[in-house]
């Protein structure tokens, strides 16, 4: 058995603490003394961790962490986590450490206890050793600084989304469904990817948001769907803590006033426009059943007579060699479309009702 320096064996002597007469003594004390007591196994007196009761992180250094799913898992995770940062082990060789994490007890709305066992085995100065201490973790839930900012209307810049003509109420929907949907993707790898405050405007939409960064992002992923021109307008607010110009930046996607999908009238003829790229519009006429193209300043003159809200869902239910029937998915009303078309009975297909009935483009169509 080997004992460190600070330690002396002695036989046939007592305990100083116990009295008790032993043929081993350590430090001159018994086995019992020397390694009882905790002096080897400590615990805090108070162990307190802090959860976001919002996005559900752990506060660890300073950083919020992701620590699980769902909050009951994050407390007992951050209090598995925050005994371990406080428990100090001394002398202790080899230890074996397991540590015991109980149901969370609601002590208040904001504050939850959470109790904990640690149990260590090992050896000290050459002893077979084992210690159990119990500790209470109080966890308290509070909001970490970026849910602060989007419960407190903080905002870096306001995506700011135009339409040069009215939006439609499901072009409105669509262009909302997405910002939600982009927002959900960049907030895993970035913290400050949330919206503060949202205001639907007869023009258009404001969305504040956390990040401009993200808003950058989210202009851009619209602008790829939709068309349209991005442009920013920074304005100074102040300075940070460290003498830092803060800015805000207002960026605005202005959407063009012809959108994919829109049903146009120009020159006699009636068209679907399938898609805008710089300069040149792409349609399909929907008379002649052909594709054409066009520059975009070729528009200037065509009439707008049907957006995304007005295409009707139908399905093909009967198939002649020169002529289709459909019927309305929603108003079950039988239409007829003269031609030879390449569809089959129980094809889904879309159709514009204006003062004429249109078949809009369908697959294997040019």
């Amino acid at each position: 058995m080997t004992l460190p320096n600070n330690c002396s064996m002695v036989r046939g002597r007592f305990c100083y603490l116990c009295g008790k007469v032993t043929e081993e003594l350590v430090d001159n004390r018994c086995r019992e003394c020397y390694l009882g007591g905790g002096r080897f196994l400590t615990l805090p007196e108070r162990i307190e961790a802090q959860v976001c009761r919002n996005c559900h992180t752990y506060l660890k250094g300073g950083r919020w962490l992701p620590m699980g799913e769902g909050l009951e898992a994050v407390i007992k995770n951050a209090a598995l986590d925050v005994v371990k940062e406080n428990l100090r082990l001394e002398k202790v060789e080899a230890p074996e450490v397991r540590i015991s994490v109980e149901e969370p007890k609601e002590s208040s709305p904001t504050v939850y206890l959470v109790p904990c066992t640690v149990e260590v085995g090992g050896r000290v100065a050459g002893l077979e050793y084992s210690a159990r201490q119990e500790a209470v973790v109080r966890v308290v839930l509070d909001l970490c600084q970026d849910c602060s900012r989007a419960s407190g209307k903080y905002y870096e810049a306001i995506l700011q989304v135009r339409g040069e003509g009215a939006l439609g109420r499901e072009e409105r929907d669509k262009i909302h469904a997405l910002v939600e949907e982009f927002m959900a993707q960049y907030a895993r790898t970035d913290r400050k990817a949330f919206v503060s405050k949202f205001e639907a405007l007869k023009e258009g939409f404001d969305f504040y948001m956390g990040s401009i960064q993200v808003a950058r992002k989210v202009a851009s992923a619209l602008q790829e769907r939709f068309g349209g021109a991005v442009g920013e307008s920074p304005k100074l607010t102040g300075k940070d803590g460290h003498g830092k110009d803060v800015y805000r930046v207002a960026i605005v996607l202005r959407l063009p006033r012809f959108r994919k999908g829109d049903i146009l009238g120009l020159g006699g003829e009636v068209y679907q426009l399938l898609g805008l790229t710089t300069g040149k519009a792409t349609l399909f006429d929907l008379g002649a059943r052909k594709r054409a193209t066009m520059p975009v300043k070729g528009l200037r003159e065509a009439e707008i007579l049907g957006r995304e809200d007005d295409i009707r869902r139908a399905m093909i239910s009967e198939v002649a060699p020169e002529r289709v029937q459909v019927m309305g998915l929603e108003s079950l009303e039988t239409i007829y479309f003269e031609g030879r078309f390449p569809v089959k009975v129980r094809d889904e297909v879309r159709i514009f009702r204006g003062a004429k009935d249109y078949l809009l483009r369908l697959e294997g169509e040019e």
